[in-house]
C-alpha cells in the first residue's frame, strides 16, 4: 500500500456507515443531512496533485465544514486561500504551520493589519494602487504582494472579473510599483467558476507573462486561480488532466526560462464531489409537485444563482429506486418547493424524479460538497448543516 492509498483505507475503516442505503436503514433521519465520504476527497486531492505541478491550496469559502478541511489537512494540503479575517483565525487556530493567502483584494487597512500582525499572514492579493499601498504600510519586508488582473471575456458560470481585477495597463503599473518597493511580486487571475473552456487558462497566462514582461519583474509565483468544472449533469467539459495540461503548455509556451513557481486554488473542484445533501419528500400534491425538507433557503441556494443541473438519486427506504445519471425512464419533469413559508422557496428548474414519487422517499443530490451548507441560512428555523460520514459516497458507489 502506498502513501496515497494508506490515507485513504484509514479513512474508510473509521467510518460508521458504509454507504448512503445503510445511513438510511439505521439512522433516525428528520433534518437534511449532508453524506461526506473521506475517500472520495482523499482521491480528489490525489488527482489533483497528481496532475498540477505546483502548491495546492484550497478556496476555503467553498465549505468550511471543519471534516473536510481536517481531511484536506491529512491528505498534506497545507496551503489555504482565505476571504475574511473568521477564515483566517479558522484556519490558522486549527492548523499550526498553515500557509494563509488572503487573496480576497478587498479589505479594509484593520482588516489587512489584524492579518498580517495577529495571524502573521505574509500573502496579499491586490487589485488596485489603493490595496498596494495598503500592504506597504504594514512595514514588513517578507511580504507576498499578488495583483490580480482580469481579462474582458470569460466562459464561465460565475464573472468575477465584474468585481474583482486590474486590466491589464493596471496591473503592469501595480506590479511595477510593487517591484521598485522590494516586494516578493507575484499575479493572480481566476477565470471563473466552472470554466468551461481550458483555453481561458492559456490566455490569461498569456496576459500574465505580457504583464511581468512590460513590468521588468520576475514573478516570484503565478496563481492560476479555481474555476476547474465538475460535471453536473448536462454539461460537456474536458478532463482535469487536459486543465493541467493546458496550463503547464501555456507557462512553458509564454514564460520559457523564467517560469514562475505555479499554484492554484480550487474550492468547487476539489470538494464538490466528496458530499451529497440527503433530503426527504415530506409532502406530494395532487398535481404532482413535491415538497421536500431542505430548499434555496438551505443546501439548495446555489441553484437560485446559476443554472447547474445536479445528478439525484432517489430512495425508497434503503432501497435505490432512481439514479439520474442512468437515464430517466418512468420520470416526470417535476416542480420542487423548499420547506419554508416562502413561495420563491422553489427550485428554479424543474427536476426529472419518478412518476411514483412518495411521501417518506429520500431524494439524494450529488455534487454538493461545496455551496451548500456553507451558504445555507436558518429561514424559519429550518437547518441544512449535519455531516455524516460515510465510507463510500454519491460519486464512490
Amino acid at each position: 500500500m502506498n502513501a496515497v492509498q494508506q490515507p485513504i483505507m484509514k479513512a474508510f475503516e473509521q467510518c460508521r456507515y458504509k454507504d448512503t442505503a445503510q445511513y438510511i436503514k439505521l439512522s433516525t433521519f428528520s433534518d437534511p443531512v449532508y453524506l461526506f465520504s473521506d475517500m472520495a476527497l482523499l482521491e480528489r486531492v490525489a488527482e489533483f496533485k497528481r496532475l498540477f505541478d505546483g502548491e495546492l491550496s484550497y478556496a476555503v469559502k467553498a465549505n468550511p465544514e471543519t471534516l473536510l478541511l481536517d481531511c484536506l489537512w491529512s491528505s498534506g494540503v497545507k496551503s489555504f486561500d482565505v476571504a475574511s479575517i473568521g477564515e483566517i483565525a479558522l484556519i490558522t487556530n486549527r492548523f499550526k504551520g498553515a500557509h494563509c493567502h488572503y487573496n480576497n483584494p478587498i479589505r479594509s487597512d484593520d482588516m489587512t493589519s489584524i492579518a498580517a500582525h495577529e495571524y502573521g499572514v505574509r500573502s496579499f492579493a491586490v487589485d488596485d494602487m489603493t490595496g498596494l499601498t495598503q500592504i506597504s504600510a504594514l512595514g514588513l519586508s517578507d511580504v507576498e504582494v499578488s495583483i490580480r488582473f482580469k481579462l474582458d471575456y470569460f466562459d464561465a458560470a460565475y464573472d468575477f472579473g465584474s468585481k474583482f481585477g486590474a486590466n491589464i495597463n493596471q496591473a503592469t503599473e501595480i506590479l511595477t510599483k510593487a517591484n521598485e518597493l522590494g516586494m516578493r511580486c507575484s499575479l493572480t487571475f481566476h477565470p471563473g467558476s466552472q470554466c468551461a473552456d481550458s483555453t481561458m487558462y492559456v490566455e490569461h497566462i498569456k496576459a500574465a507573462a505580457k504583464i511581468s514582461h512590460d513590468a521588468g519583474t520576475q514573478l516570484h509565483r503565478l496563481n492560476v486561480g479555481g474555476g476547474f468544472p465538475l460535471p453536473y449533469e448536462n454539461t460537456q467539459l474536458a478532463s482535469l488532466e487536459q486543465y493541467m495540461r493546458a496550463i503547464q503548455t501555456a507557462v512553458k509556451t509564454h514564460f520559457g526560462d523564467d517560469s514562475p513557481t505555479l499554484l492554484c486554488e480550487p474550492g468547487r473542484a476539489l470538494v464538490g464531489s466528496s458530499t451529497s445533501l440527503l433530503t426527504q419528500v415530506i409532502r406530494v400534491r395532487e398535481n404532482g409537485d413535491i415538497f421536500i425538507n431542505d430548499g434555496i433557503y438551505g443546501g439548495l441556494q446555489e441553484q437560485m444563482l446559476v443554472k447547474l443541473d445536479l445528478p439525484c438519486r432517489v430512495w425508497r427506504e434503503e432501497k435505490l429506486i432512481y439514479n439520474s445519471i442512468e437515464g430517466k425512464n418512468n420520470c416526470t419533469e417535476t416542480i420542487v418547493f423548499g420547506p419554508t413559508c416562502d413561495p420563491i422557496d422553489r427550485l428554479p428548474n424543474n427536476i426529472f424524479l419518478p412518476h411514483d414519487i412518495q411521501q417518506g422517499d429520500y431524494i439524494e443530490f450529488g455534487l454538493m460538497g461545496a455551496y451548500g451548507s456553507a451558504t445555507a441560512t436558518r429561514f424559519n428555523s429550518f437547518k441544512s448543516e449535519k455531516y455524516i460520514k460515510i465510507q463510500r459516497g454519491f460519486s464512490c458507489q
